[in-house]
């Protein structure tokens, strides 16, 4: 499907020219090349003269606008030329949300009449359902004038979750005007045709290469191929466009695609020198004013200019060109910073660049880096209290204590016992199908590993002193941190002289009122246990108030999310437990 746009003269003749725009298709984070299509019917109508207008930007997306190698996002009102399209300068990213369609509307004028006109996308909501354009691929290419240039995965690559490279099939559906698409197999070179189709193994294999058989008498030219990806499911990506740099003879800037990997620790810097972007160290060959253009930044980092306090990547101010001349890396300002690592643990980056000496360009290139973690996240845990019955054990598994810790290992992850229990124990059996009761029995200051608890190998039997709720304490290390838990045990004793409630009258408050709670409110009684073993356990707070306990002269937070979770008869006989109403409430009746 596609956007056709008519402009039509004042006379009435027939439109000098059409532009169209196919139905963008795009995966939910992903990105397309706008795809503007312009056939000129009027002879005196010059491309050069349109004036194309964003009048209404994406709402689910942003569109970017490619200029000296540096993606800018486009606003409303903000202006693109013809010379953008042709270069393929202008790329929809998707924001990720799970809506399944975005538009924008786009105007354009040759200054007599303007029309308005709206560009559709479509996103597919199934991640993995078919090919995607793969991060780092800007689908273009620079080549020199009657010279021949390979076709890598930084140029061309496209990704899917269910098919290998080798069923990734590329489906030319226009040819370049200006050079030709070529296949090499071995010694032989064939030239592809518009229903020639090639692969990402193709691509893999350097197989694809652009020949530029136009002479471009000292000029830049632009020409571009159309093409659709499928995959062996037979999804299809339509309407992809690949855009091709013809540039004069004269020789780019002499810098070589170089794999001179950098690695930095989790936080720290880097020096770029400048063997990191070019082969060798002559520096002769290089124009005084040539300068280094970031055309991707790092995700994970900053690239730092310490010469002139610059930085360009996550979290930077600088609001101007990501580049600096090639004299700043030679006296070494130049400096990648390892600045996003909080909460995640990231161990990859990558940016791009590219070399201009203000007549010419180099290809576009990337770095690659490696980050080193270090132990800088304290982990995270989690307690939930442990229920048992008092005639058998249970296992501590991950759901009463959990850990997390992005950077170390499991078994790195000590507990140290600083509190036994004191009316069970806890024990470490050797496997897991070990019964629990033959395990050994851990003194104060046993430890054991995260590790333990995840195999099953840690575990709680309580002893037969009929006590209800038990606690055991501990210290967590991962080896450079430092934390503190508390488990709670509630028991389950025998039900066979179970506990009578004996009086349950209830309250009635007023708002902001406070009233201690007695015996003469609520009372339970059991022939086999004293008012100290009488436990109520917290299973709702209230909902307009709040209980609290007195404790050490002090108010104490009665409640299912802790810190106190219980009390017992003999808490109440002393009136210990306190209800409060929440002022502008209407009355409470706990009951």
């Amino acid at each position: 499907m596609a956007l056709t746009i008519h402009l039509l003269p004042m006379d009435g003749q027939p439109p000098a020219f059409q532009v169209t725009a196919p139905l963008l298709q795009v995966s939910p984070g992903g990105r397309t090349s706008l795809g503007l299509r312009l056939v000129v019917r009027d002879a005196e109508t010059d491309p050069e003269e349109l004036s194309f207008d964003l009048r209404k930007p994406p709402k689910h997306g942003v569109l970017l606008r490619l200029m000296d190698g540096f993606q800018e996002p486009m606003a409303t009102g903000d202006t693109f030329t013809y010379d953008d399209i042709k270069k393929n300068a202008l790329q929809y990213i998707h924001d990720g949300s799970s809506v399944w369609e975005d538009s924008m509307e786009i105007s354009v004028t040759d200054g007599l009449t303007v029309t308005t006109s709206e560009v559709r996308v479509e996103v597919s909501l199934s991640e993995g359902q078919g090919p995607r354009l793969a991060a780092g691929s800007s689908l273009s290419i620079t080549v020199a004038s009657q010279s021949t240039a390979m076709i890598t995965r930084s140029h061309l690559a496209y990704e899917d979750d269910s098919s290998p490279d080798s069923e990734i099939w590329i489906q030319l559906s226009s040819l370049p005007m200006y050079g030709a698409l070529l296949r090499t197999s071995g010694s032989e070179v064939e030239e592809l045709s518009e229903v020639s189709n090639f692969t990402m193994e193709d691509i893999n294999n350097k197989n694809i290469r652009y020949s530029a058989i136009f002479e471009t008498d000292g000029h830049v030219v632009t020409d571009s191929f159309h093409f659709s990806v499928s995959d062996m499911d037979h999804n299809r990506l339509d309407n992809q466009i690949f855009t091709v740099t013809i540039t004069p003879a004269k020789s780019p800037p002499p810098v070589i695609a170089f794999a001179d990997l950098i690695t930095v620790d989790e936080g720290g810097r880097a020096p770029l020198s400048f063997h990191h972007f070019f082969a060798t160290d002559d520096h002769e060959n290089l124009q005084g004013d040539a300068i280094i253009k970031l055309s991707a930044l790092p995700k994970y980092g900053c690239i730092e200019n310490r010469g002139t306090g610059d930085r360009f990547g996550p979290g930077a101010t600088s609001d101007l060109e990501a580049s600096f001349p090639i004299q700043d890396v030679l006296e070494n300002y130049i400096y990648y910073f390892q600045s996003v690592h909080e909460s995640i643990e990231p161990t990859h980056d990558i940016f791009s660049f590219y070399v201009s000496d203000g007549a010419s360009r180099s290809e576009i290139h990337s770095i690659n880096i490696t980050i080193e973690r270090k132990n800088d996240e304290p982990p995270r845990m989690t307690l939930r209290p442990l229920g048992v019955r008092l005639s058998s054990g249970v296992v501590i598994s991950n759901s009463s204590l959990s850990l997390q810790d992005l950077d170390t290992p499991d078994n790195e992850l000590i507990f140290v016992l600083t509190k036994k229990p004191d009316h069970g124990h806890l024990l470490r059996r050797l496997i897991a199908s070990e019964p629990l009761e033959n395990g050994t029995v851990l003194a104060h200051g046993s430890s054991f590993t995260y590790q333990d608890v995840l195999a099953g190998l840690i575990g709680y039997m309580p002893s037969n002193s009929g006590i209800a709720v038990d606690e055991f304490r501990f210290s967590l290390t991962d080896g450079l941190h430092v934390d503190t838990g508390r488990m709670e045990v509630y028991i389950e004793l025998p039900t066979s002289d179970t506990p009578r409630l004996a009086v349950n009258r209830g309250l009635q408050l007023s708002a902001g009122s406070v009233v201690r709670i007695t015996e003469q409110h609520l009372k339970v009684t059991d022939t086999d246990s004293d008012d100290r073993q009488v436990m109520y356990i917290m299973k709702e707070d209230p909902g307009a108030g709040r209980l609290q306990k007195v404790k050490h002269d002090s108010l104490e937070q009665v409640s299912v999310k802790g810190p106190i979770r219980s009390f017992t008869q003999a808490d109440i006989n002393q009136g210990q437990p306190v209800l409060s109403a929440y002022p502008g409430f209407p009355e409470l009746h706990p009951q």
